[in-house]
């Protein structure tokens, strides 16, 4: 393994944490943290060098965006995490650059959010397209060689993980149920809760991490 490389949303990203926190505005730093579980698991694998690509505030969608126009960024020898957000979240792409994200927090401020949540959005309907979005990312990421990959459950009690065609490199597990303590901006997973995710991934994966010649048996 050369690299972990990760995605997902503000829970990847490390919002909140010491170093990617915002006092004034109580929002996310400028670059992603470096105390998340991706660099406690990279320091437990002994793998230098991380690429964290998550986005505080983004849906499944984008996820699945960023991860078709990182496919350059990923080696075959790389380790993939993924981590699924929250499946009410939505995108609209423009082109590659220009992207609308959407969220039910954006309502009161938002003409466009308001009016999808109140005339489009279905709870069944984002469902199947987070399974759609997980089936597509593995399909992209395999095409490309990289087989290393372990997509995380998305924050959701009524998501059905039978859509997910790659089964073995899906997790029933994220970080929101490993959230023990609270970030400086009091609502974000905190140190304790992204050591003890990236202790749980390990223990959880130490089998394939053997297999994919990370770690000695």
């Amino acid at each position: 393994m050369t690299k972990i490389v990760a995605f997902g949303c503000s829970y990847t990203y490390g919002h909140g944490l010491h170093d990617c926190h915002d006092g004034k505005t109580n929002g996310a730093g400028p670059r992603p943290s470096n105390y998340t579980y991706v660099q406690h698991l990279a320091r437990m694998l002994r793998i230098k060098t991380t690429l964290n690509l998550a986005e505080p505030g983004v849906g499944n969608k984008y996820i699945m965006h960023k991860i078709d126009t990182n496919l350059h960024n990923i080696d075959k020898e790389d380790l993939v995490i993924i981590q699924w957000s929250f499946i009410e979240r939505h995108s609209i792409l423009h082109n590659s650059e220009d992207i609308k994200n959407l969220g039910p927090w954006m309502n009161k401020g938002d003409k466009i959010s308001t009016g999808y949540y109140k005339h489009l959005y279905s709870e069944y309907d984002h469902r199947k397209h987070t399974g759609w979005y997980i089936n597509c990312a593995n399909a992209m990421l395999k095409h490309n060689g990289v087989m290393q990959v372990i997509n995380t459950e998305p924050p959701d009690q009524g998501f059905d993980k039978s859509i997910i065609i790659d089964q073995d490199n899906y997790w029933e597990d994220c970080l929101a149920k490993h959230k023990v303590d609270q970030a400086l901006d009091n609502n974000h997973p905190g140190l304790i809760s992204h050591r003890e995710y990236a202790e749980a991934m390990y223990l959880e994966h130490k089998h394939k991490f053997v297999k994919w010649n990370t770690i000695s048996g």
